[in-house]
């Protein structure tokens, strides 16, 4: 049996509502998607341009330093007075030598040497007497012998700024004959 013609009609009027329905829900889904990877990337794309910007900032504070020492720096010399300099140097340091090697340092320093050796003999010669034995010593006066007080010191005491010192004689018995001065 054929449904009847106005139940085709009802089922296909069903079937597109339910069509649209879910093309409408899945049109709102990825709606909703992509407004939060639009946002994600808002805040993504912020980070990354701060992050150039801040990359870019130290490159151009480099750069300015080294303009800055590229400034400061001091002026070429012009290759024809270096050179001119370069050889006038070389000119002195040649007649240096020249003059160094035309001297007679041996012969004037001959004499200096036969001093200074003259002198370290004479003083080889007394440091050998000194520590020689004398032959005949002197006897030496015995030592004093050390006279001992008649006190023990007992302490010494800082009271108000004043030093004290407790004595006690030395044939005491007992500390009630100590006296503090």
């Amino acid at each position: 049996m054929k449904p009847p013609s106005g139940d085709r009609a009802r089922w296909r009027m069903i079937t597109a509502g339910i069509g649209l329905l879910l093309v409408g829900a899945l049109t709102v889904i990825n709606r909703v998607e992509l407004s939060h990877l639009s946002a994600q990337n808002r805040s993504h794309t912020q980070d990354t341009q701060d992050t150039q910007v801040q990359v870019l900032a130290t490159h151009i504070a480099d750069l300015a330093r080294q303009i800055e020492q590229y400034r400061k720096r001091p002026e070429a010399v012009p290759l024809k007075r270096y050179d001119a300099e370069s050889q006038t140097v070389e000119q002195r340091l040649t007649s240096i030598e020249q003059t160094l090697n035309e001297r007679p340092v041996a012969k004037v320093l001959q004499p200096l040497q036969n001093r200074l050796a003259q002198l370290e003999r004479r003083l080889t010669h007394a440091m050998r007497a000194a520590t020689r034995p004398n032959p005949n010593p002197n006897p030496s006066p015995a030592p004093a012998k050390a006279v001992e007080p008649s006190f023990r010191v007992v302490s010494t005491e800082l009271r108000g700024h004043e030093r004290f010192l407790t004595i006690l004689p030395a044939r005491a018995n007992s500390l009630s004959q100590a006296r503090l001065l």
